[in-house]
């Protein structure tokens, strides 16, 4: 069984959205909870596109890491999140 180890890590978060052009797209990365990195995109002229989200995180054993997706548009916006490619989360413990 591996051990769950603290230390600085690399996180990578995107997502693909089907939003209406000309509105702002929060993409945010949580830890315990708490939002700790944030990214807005705004303004495309057309549907279907990418949100990125990255940074370095000192985490401890035990800590939870969520992303969330906020938007300006009108009601309810679907996220692709069909395979790997559209909508992911990721990361690495950096050598320190």
């Amino acid at each position: 069984k591996e051990k769950k180890k603290g230390g600085y890590y690399y996180l990578q978060a995107k997502l693909r959205d089907d939003f209406t052009s000309g509105q702002s797209r929060y993409l945010m990365i949580y830890k315990n909870g708490s939002n700790v990195i944030q990214n807005r995109t705004y303004n495309y002229t057309t549907t279907k596109h990418y949100t990125h989200v990255s940074g370095v995180l000192n985490l401890s054993a035990g800590d939870t890491i969520n992303i969330y997706c906020a938007h300006t548009d009108s009601g309810a916006r679907p996220i692709d999140g069909s395979n790997e490619l559209e909508t992911s989360l990721m990361g690495y413990k950096l050598n320190t």
